[in-house]
């Protein structure tokens, strides 16, 4: 599967030249560790290039990274086909075929946790992707499993070329204050008796609509925070900074960024026009009789607040 264009792609020649340049520079003095970033940085500004993605495919391949070797060559061939360019698809068989069984394999099967995210070497790993053979490079690999109330789970795996390995990633263990209350409240202040209108009912709404607004506002909080990890892995995968062009790898992590990112600006809208519905109902609607609410500040053992009771 080719890379999706999800917008038009900035292009820079001649610093991408400029890139490609050093990149075979550090290439012919076997310094492959520093060439390769090169030629991924030559990419970002030209994503269409197919040499400087064959010469990348071929770093990789010399710096051991035989999985993202193997990815980058499936790449080229797709690309040279849509090209009509011979050479390098012939090229791009000959090393897919070679380093197709030198492949190491992770299969990751994953218990159920509620909510829970599985990241490899810091990247999210897509739910579609437990419990198959996933090519990656040799080495140790780092693996994580958090999810909201739950204890974080790490793990590795050492692996080398060829290897077909797998790993269980348990259930997660709740945290020891998931479950319960603060057991103990502290006073942090004197009672304070406010002198109020009592709330109508239809001021009873203009605060539910006001804390719909304020969940709504959160919620999109979180969802922004989420879609710029997302991002960030996405670009990690090899991506381009506005995640217009993408390897294959790296197109599940993409789409999660842009789907979270329109979550965040529709809870963030719908935020506004529930703040804004409370204050125009509140404005509107007089307040009848009055009564009395009593405030005292409070401290818990997670969390900081406010005590309110009174004749409303």
């Amino acid at each position: 599967m080719s890379s999706t264009a999800l917008a038009q792609p900035r292009v820079d020649p001649g610093s991408a030249i400029s890139l490609y340049d050093e990149g075979r520079r550090l290439f012919n003095a076997k310094q492959y560790d520093l060439a390769c970033p090169k030629f991924q940085a030559s990419l970002a500004l030209n994503p269409e290039d197919i040499d400087t993605r064959g010469m990348l495919a071929l770093c990789y391949e010399r710096a051991g990274k035989l999985a993202s070797a193997w990815a980058e060559f499936r790449e080229v061939r797709v690309r040279a086909q849509r090209a009509n360019r011979a050479e390098p698809v012939r090229v791009a068989d000959d090393h897919i075929n070679a380093l197709a069984p030198r492949l190491a394999k992770l299969t990751i099967h994953l218990a159920p946790t509620p909510g829970v995210t599985v990241r490899k070497n810091g990247v999210e790993i897509p739910p579609d992707a437990f419990g198959s053979g996933l090519a990656v490079d040799a080495g140790t690999l780092s693996l994580s499993a958090e999810a909201a109330g739950y204890e974080t789970w790490t793990g590795e795996v050492q692996i080398e070329d060829g290897d077909v390995k797998s790993i269980d990633v348990p259930a997660l263990v709740r945290a020891p204050d998931a479950d319960r209350v603060a057991d103990r409240v502290i006073d942090a202040g004197p009672t304070t008796v406010i002198s109020r209108p009592m709330l109508s009912t239809p001021r009873w709404g203009a605060v539910g609509l006001a804390g719909l607004g304020v969940v709504s506002l959160g919620i999109g909080a979180w969802a922004g925070l989420d879609a710029r990890a997302s991002r960030d892995d996405a670009r990690a995968l090899g991506c381009n900074d506005d995640l217009s062009m993408c390897p294959e790898v790296a197109l599940g992590t993409a789409n999660a960024a842009y789907s979270r990112g329109r979550l965040a600006t529709g809870f963030f809208i719908g935020s506004g026009v529930l703040v804004g519905a409370a204050a125009a109902v509140w404005l509107l609607i007089p307040p009848p009789a009055t009564g009395s609410l009593r405030v005292q500040p409070s401290i818990e053992r997670t969390a900081v607040g406010l005590t309110v009771g009174g004749d409303l």
